[in-house]
């Protein structure tokens, strides 16, 4: 299954975003009679993300991941790695943006 999220970033940053969809995905794992496994799919998702990503340069780098943004703005999980797209151009993961 693909797994594509559409992020918001009208109101607040990239990183804000990603632990709200977390916490909610995670809520709803524990709720009964949910979709577990979308749920769990999007956990890992936005886990891996979160623990990965340099957000302080992301948004540095990428004014529309700061907030405040109406672009399109997905993660999708390709390879089995967490992948940024910015109206559908990769955002780049190499050297840097990713914690060492």
């Amino acid at each position: 299954m693909d797994l594509i999220l559409t992020l918001d970033l009208s109101g607040h940053c990239i990183e804000t975003e990603l632990k709200r969809l977390y916490n909610r995905a995670l809520a709803a794992c524990l709720r009964p009679g949910g979709d577990i496994t979308v749920s769990e799919n999007i956990v890992e998702l936005t886990r891996q993300a979160l623990t990965r990503y340099d957000f302080g340069l992301l948004r540095s780098r990428y004014t529309a991941l700061a907030g405040h943004s109406e672009v399109k703005v997905t993660l999708a999980a390709e390879q089995g790695e967490p992948v940024l797209r910015i109206d559908g151009r990769p955002v780049s993961a190499d050297g840097p943006v990713r914690k060492s």
